[in-house]
């Protein structure tokens, strides 16, 4: 297999301009750990108050109509809009994983994609550039695609490109200049590849992380209802008592630790309630950060009996172990909302191609 080493100049200006401009028609943000199953705007190629943009306008003085039944004339310089034209362009989220169990010791790297066109991206051989290494790539769809053809992805719908590099190039929690479809060869249609050239991130488990198996690989070893009870919630959710992390009584952590609860850690939440908490909120002279951190004493408690209301279990040690490795990273901050967290369901385990 061939891997180049490659630094490409691009005019940054332009191409961030438009990368941003298509990132954000998708309603993608941008997180070390993500974004999953937006829906596209499609253009439908209404008619446009005049003064608002146009995906491509033509415009006139005099706009002539005919039928069989009528003539009709308009003069005013209105834009005319134009049939649009046919493109497959694949837009990188900003995310990427990467696996170490490529074919002769190289490392497989998994960039997701959405194919923000109107028509099928597809290709099974390409060329990719990721963290300055240059090599053969795929497009794939992700399980639940519609793409009846290998190597398609839809309009509309993620997936994504399949590069493998020499490994070590790549580590969890980092950010990596991407050149996404160098040879041309999954895209089609005008200015599609303008906006190739952007930046990932690889795999990391923060404080605000949905919980998988790609942040926290760990989770394929536990037994399902253990997997079952922290898939798809966070840390902060688990921690700040939105979501239950607890298999072995169903209890929120506030059950136990709350202001006036009498334990060394004393949140600024009421018994059985639920507050926001941060990693560096100080609670009780101490953040959840460093090494004489709450994550630091929460992983020493013992693990058993599981009974016992100061065990922690030890999958939940475990992920609170990834998190540290990890750099004990906040994440995104945003407002929790309780509704949607109480009733936050078990998530599909299976992410990875």
């Amino acid at each position: 297999m061939n891997s180049t080493r490659r630094h490409g100049s691009t005019n940054a200006a332009l191409k961030s301009m438009v990368a941003a401009t298509t990132l954000g028609l998708l309603g993608l943000a941008g997180s070390g750990c993500g974004v999953e199953g937006s829906e596209l705007e499609q253009d439908t190629g209404a008619l446009r108050i005049a003064g608002d943009p146009t995906s491509e306008t033509t415009t006139v003085a005099t706009a002539t109509r005919t039928t069989a039944a009528t003539t009709a004339t308009a003069t005013a310089n209105f834009p005319v809009v134009t049939a649009a034209p046919s493109t497959a362009d694949l837009v990188a989220t900003g995310k990427a994983r990467f696996s170490t169990g490529g074919a002769n010791g190289w490392w497989d790297v998994f960039i997701d994609v959405v194919n923000a066109g109107n028509a099928p991206a597809h290709g099974a051989s390409g060329n990719t550039q990721v963290a300055g290494w240059s090599a053969g790539s795929a497009l794939f769809q992700y399980f639940g695609g519609t793409a009846t053809t290998a190597n398609t992805v839809n309009p509309g719908e993620r997936g994504y490109v399949k590069v493998t590099i020499p490994p070590y190039n790549l580590s969890r929690c980092g950010t990596y200049e991407l050149f996404l479809d160098l040879g041309h060869s999954f895209q089609s249609g005008p200015g599609v590849f303008d906006n190739d050239h952007s930046f990932v991130k690889t795999q990391c488990l923060e404080w605000t992380s949905q919980i998988n198996v790609d942040n926290f690989p760990p989770l394929v070893g536990l037994n399902v209802a253990e997997q079952n009870i922290i898939s798809g919630k966070t840390l902060q959710g688990i921690v700040s008592s939105f979501q239950v992390g607890r298999l072995s009584d169903g209890n929120l952590c506030s059950a136990c630790h709350f202001q006036t609860a009498p334990r060394s850690y004393q949140p600024p939440v009421a018994a059985g309630g639920a507050a926001k908490i941060r990693p560096t909120d100080g609670i009780g002279g101490r953040t959840w950060t460093g090494t004489d951190g709450w994550a630091f004493r929460f992983m020493a408690r013992p693990s058993q009996p599981a009974t016992d209301l100061g065990s922690k279990p030890m999958y939940l040690k475990t992920l609170f172990s990834q998190w540290v490795a990890d750099g004990s990273r906040p994440g995104l901050d945003f407002n929790i909302n309780p509704d949607i967290l109480a009733t936050a369901t078990t998530a599909v385990l299976v992410t990875s191609p």
